[in-house]
């Protein structure tokens, strides 16, 4: 994928309402760390994060499990097993596949039997995971897993330490359905599973640059599986197994081919290439100066803080999915909720890109890719329907501010011009149904007060680009739409008694069903981000988020958070010059770093919960540490403002 340059300007100009210009203090420098490293933000810790791809690449390592195993342990990432066991999951068209145990790694014993290992330790980079295994009768292994491009390719590499005349046991397990064979003209184990191939090379490295050597051994092919048993040198040997997959379309020898690319060069050679694309990648990051921060009396240290915040652009980055070729219905860029959750319940011709994570996500990658963010974007609203609605889980609209905000980062008329048709359909479909549809819960008169408060937001970015567009009338037509939904805000959601409620049902006038009776803190007080609201209910919209809000508490009493909600609630703090607008994101802030794994929401704990990995916690953690550094990106063009909000900075 290329690497296109998009860098800021780096100087902000304070400008003070009556005053003359003065230079403020850069707190984010938009341009970048030119020496960023990527080993120095490795995570070995026990809750280290365990999902690696390539951006671009349709696989990833260590997907979770699939829906057969139940909700509470679906999105579980659990540690690497004592076998090593190496997880890939893959995007085919418009199906995932997870192969769980594609390859385990064991010393056969003194009576033959393998011997998984004692203890496994492993650590996550940007580019690899690597991993130290200890197994009986003084055998250590030792390697690494990582992508060497974006081609459907995957390297293992293991070095053996151990008593001369061990056994090395690798083995596999063929895919439901699936069937194997050996294929002696490319030494290489061929795998068929429904819809794709995987082939597999197998060598030893060989003299001073570790040259790829095919080895000698043949696997033995069972109906369900493989095994591969190698004698070890006494001392040290070092093997790779290069992996290759494909789309059944292309045929076998596409995945055969693929295998061979992987290990067309020396293994190190290969992994520095792919560290090489990270570093550049995140050097383009937007580098704040203030990391590490104490709130409630916890200590985020200035690594911890360093470490996640690169982590998450690192994630954004890794999320990116080309164009698949054997989806001829959508040749477009995708940008998934996150690979390895392998969450496909979008639209049937892009099901693994969300109409609220994908569009958030694309918003932020247009500071690194704006092309290939535009490009992800169109495809998105090609498929808004005549009717204005967008098919797959129907989720709160973000689609205008993110038209918008990759707008400003590549100024490109045409394509802002050719989406907004498809955007107002949408948010006059959206006006009508501020609900969420998703598979059975498609309740006609449900009104959802975080649909209608970002649906509300969306609009006033409608109103920019009518302006921008020169579309005569239309940013009053908007207008008028805007008054007319607050007041109807005005009736579902808001009593007498100051009481703020998240759903109304027209039909039954009640606030809750059956099977609908949500009330969540955290939502209900994203209110406070509507520019719309009246003097009276932005009162009562304070009056409720305080009533909420107690620093004693976890989550300052909001028990559950996720980042679309956050970042309208910490607008609307802002924007209003309310004193708990800071606290607030450094508690937030705080607990996503602290969870560990990145997802949907974070919980009282801190716990990660719902899609795991998902785009969200670490979108809040961009964004509330620009926040903390006192930089906006909310319009498009990187503001800075002083904690008082009374006057501001742009980037010029």
């Amino acid at each position: 994928m290329p690497i296109h340059r998009f860098f800021f300007s780096i100087a902000l100009i304070l400008l003070l309402v009556g005053a003359p210009s003065v230079k403020a203090e850069v707190e984010v420098i938009l341009s970048g760390n030119p020496s960023f490293d990527s080993d120095s933000i490795c995570n070995g810790d026990a809750n280290q994060w365990r999902w690696l791809s390539f951006p671009g690449s349709r696989l990833t390592l260590n997907p979770v499990p699939g829906k057969e195993v139940g909700e509470a342990a679906r999105w579980e990432m659990p540690p690497m097993e004592n076998d090593l066991r190496l997880k890939v999951g893959a995007y085919i068209g418009v199906k995932t596949i997870r192969q769980m145990n594609l390859m385990t790694v064991e010393i056969l014993g003194e009576d033959g039997k393998p011997q998984p290992a004692k203890s496994v330790s492993t650590v996550w980079y940007p580019y690899q995971i690597t991993f130290n295994a200890i197994f009986p009768q003084k055998n250590k292994i030792s390697g690494c897993d990582f992508f060497p491009d974006a081609n459907g390719t995957l390297l293992r590499k293991l070095v053996v330490n151990g008593p001369k005349g061990a056994l090395l046991r690798l083995s596999g397990q063929l895919p439901a359905r699936g069937s194997a064979k050996w294929v002696p003209s490319n030494k290489a184990l061929l795998v068929g599973g429904p819809g794709y191939y995987y082939a597999m090379k197998f060598a030893c490295l060989e003299g001073a640059v570790k040259s790829f050597s095919s080895l000698p051994e043949e696997p033995k092919i069972t109906d369900d599986n493989w095994a591969l048993e190698l004698p070890v040198p006494q001392g040290a040997a070092t093997f790779e197994i290069a992996i290759g997959l494909s789309p059944q379309e292309a045929g076998e020898s596409k995945a055969i081919a693929l295998a061979a690319s992987a290990c067309s060069v020396p293994c190190e050679i290969a992994l520095s290439r792919c560290k090489k694309v990270m570093d550049e990648y995140l050097r383009r990051v937007p580098e704040p100066q203030q990391l590490g921060f104490t709130e409630g009396g916890d200590k985020i240290t200035e690594q911890q803080h360093r470490r996640a915040y690169y982590a998450a652009w690192a994630f954004l980055l890794e999320n990116i999915l080309d164009a698949l070729p054997e989806n001829p219905a959508y040749q477009y860029p995708q940008l998934t909720v996150g690979k390895a959750s392998l969450w496909d319940e979008g639209e049937k011709n892009s099901p693994g890109t969300s109409s609220w994570e994908s569009l958030l996500g694309l918003q932020w990658l247009s500071f690194l890719e704006p092309d290939l963010a535009w490009k992800a974007f169109a495809g998105m609203m090609t498929l808004v329907d005549a009717e204005g609605k967008l098919d797959g889980e129907s989720l709160p609209s973000r689609k205008a501010q993110t038209a918008w905000i990759l707008y400003k980062a590549k100024p490109d008329r045409t394509r802002l011009e050719e989406v907004y048709p498809a955007l107002k359909r949408y948010l006059l479909w959206r006006e009508q149904n501020p609900r969420w549809i998703y598979g059975t819960n498609n309740i006609t008169d449900e009104k959802d007060i975080e649909f209608v408060v970002s649906w509300l937001m969306d609009v006033d970015y409608a109103k920019k680009i009518a302006v921008e567009l020169g579309i005569p009338g239309e940013d009053v037509f908007w207008n008028s739409r805007q008054v007319a939904m607050v007041g109807e805000m005005r009736g579902w959601f808001f009593d007498d008694n100051h009481n703020i409620e998240q759903l109304y049902f027209t039909d039954s006038r009640m606030h809750a069903t059956k099977d609908r009776h949500e009330k969540v803190p955290s939502v209900i007080s994203s209110v406070l981000g509507c520019k719309e609201l009246p003097p009276d209910l932005v009162e009562q919209a304070k009056a409720n988020f305080r009533s909420y809000y107690n620093l004693k508490q976890p989550l300052a009493g909001f028990k559950i958070g996720k980042y679309p909600d956050l970042n309208i609630t910490a607008y609307g703090l802002l924007d209003r010059n309310m004193p708990e607008a800071e606290p607030y994101v450094k508690i937030f802030l705080r607990d996503s770093i602290k969870a560990g794994e990145f997802a949907e929401c974070i919980k009282n704990g801190p716990i990660a919960s719902g899609v795991k990995p998902s785009l969200f916690s670490p979108m809040t953690i961009i964004e509330f540490t620009w926040l903390l550094n006192h930089v906006r990106y909310e319009s498009g063009t990187p503001t800075s403002f002083r904690p008082s909000n009374k006057s501001i900075t742009k980037s010029n």
